[in-house]
């Protein structure tokens, strides 16, 4: 009866009234304390001022209790829908608050879809509230069971690893622990494979971009194609395969050499006149006679 006349005493001090909050909150957590009193207090609570998150959650917990009943009507059931609408009403109807009440609370549903941006803000403020509800056992247990459903529901990306391992980190040793370590391990696996093809691609424009500054800069030359070490070691060894067999790189090899290559085959002086298809030559490797027009090919 005392600490009822006293909460009611500081709901007529208003905003004055608002560093005793937490002695009121204190009363909210102490389930000895007779429910009339902890119903009066949460009225009291909304004649002060918008309660922040780690005062909701304590208001939140109640709608766990035991065989609840109306204040006003002690043979009706259900009296959590009460706490719910105190969470409600003195977190100021927040988009926090009412993405708690979504999920926690013993809500009549919970959400059955959910866009990766509604997952990511929904785990940041899940993360907050689990800091915020250590000595709140009841609601510790649903807010577990609810991480591990929204783990389950969203399509996650790697950026998100973070976040999950805080939650993962949290949950150990409680089952929901694994739907946690579930989704981390296939998105490790899909980060891998994006960093291998994102790196193979850096990489492969790297070495192609040299491969045009090639004909220009004689020290790429001597740096990254002359040097055998540094073209077979950096060139991971696709690169030299490429050189060699893909005639639009092997061009650009002896591009640098061209002027040379063309004034050692004395074109200047060429006569074509004296180049018949029926002459023939001799292949070098097998020593057979044959026409000039069947042996071009092979060489």
């Amino acid at each position: 009866m005392v600490r009822d006349n006293a909460v009611e005493a500081l709901s007529n001090f208003g905003q004055a009234a608002a560093q005793y909050i937490p002695d009121i909150a204190n009363i909210l957590k102490d389930e000895n304390v007779d429910k009339y009193v902890r119903g009066s207090a949460a009225e009291v609570l909304g004649k002060i001022r918008q309660l922040k998150l780690e005062e909701v959650v304590v208001i939140l917990n109640y709608a766990y209790e035991p065989n609840q009943q109306f204040f006003s009507l002690p043979s009706e059931n259900n009296n959590f829908e009460f706490w719910r609408f105190w969470t409600y009403f003195l977190g100021g109807s927040s988009e926090e608050v009412k993405t708690l009440l979504r999920w926690l609370g013993r809500p009549q549903a919970i959400p059955d879809k959910l866009t990766h941006d509604e997952g990511v803000k929904t785990l940041e403020l899940f993360l907050k509230t689990w800091e915020l509800s250590q000595d709140l056992a009841q609601l510790h247990e649903d807010l577990a069971k609810e991480i591990a459903v929204v783990a389950r529901k969203v399509s996650w990306q790697p950026g998100d690893i973070v976040i999950l391992e805080k939650h993962y980190n949290n949950l150990k040793g409680l089952n929901e622990a694994d739907s946690l370590q579930s989704v981390i391990v296939n998105l490790k696996g899909w980060q891998w494979f994006f960093n291998a093809r994102t790196t193979i691609l850096i990489h492969a424009a790297f070495w192609l971009a040299l491969i045009f500054a090639y004909p220009k800069f004689p020290q790429v030359q001597a740096i990254f194609f002359w040097n055998p070490w540094v073209r077979r070691i950096l060139g991971v060894g696709y690169v030299g395969f490429l050189l060699t067999w893909v005639p639009p790189f092997r061009r650009k090899l002896f591009e640098p050499f061209k002027p040379s290559l063309l004034a050692d085959a004395g074109l200047d002086n060429f006569y074509e006149q004296s180049y018949f298809p029926e002459s023939k030559v001799k292949v070098p490797t097998s020593g057979d006679i044959l026409p000039i027009t069947a042996a071009l090919p092979s060489i």
